[in-house]
């Protein structure tokens, strides 16, 4: 065996790709019952390797009871579990993926009850009909 041959010989390749995530929570989860126990999954992946975690109103939460990661063939899932979720209340949670040098992605949902989220839109409904076409 020639040098050049050993040298092709013990090459390695290494391909690179952006995090992408490929399961999202849904954006909105409304809560119907107090106490209600809420699941959220988010998978992504990426080469290298993504790394996740979870941010509830822009702060990371680092709880190992309510966060369980597993990767599985270049698939990285994260399951947030909020076992009791307050009532009154409105929570904006983001999953986080990031992989070097690409940067990050990441999913946002906002959990809480019906009567306590902001409408997104409002509109003002009312018509003035002039009294010439109302008795048409």
């Amino acid at each position: 065996m020639t040098r050049s041959q050993s040298y092709y010989n013990n090459c390695q390749f290494f391909f690179t790709a952006p995090a992408m995530i490929v399961l999202k929570p849904p954006t909105f989860i409304l809560i119907k019952e107090l106490r209600q126990m809420v699941r959220l999954t988010c998978s992504a992946t990426g080469s290298p390797i993504p790394t996740m975690h979870w941010e509830k109103n822009g702060q990371q939460l680092l709880s190992p009871t309510e966060i369980r990661i597993t990767s599985k063939l270049g698939l990285v899932t994260s399951e947030l579990t909020l076992k009791q979720f307050a009532p009154n209340r409105s929570d904006v949670y983001n999953c986080i993926t990031r992989n070097t040098p690409f940067g990050k992605k990441n999913a946002t949902t906002t959990v809480g009850e019906y009567a306590h989220l902001t409408p997104l839109i409002l509109c003002d409904i009312s018509v003035h009909i002039p009294r010439e076409l109302a008795t048409l």
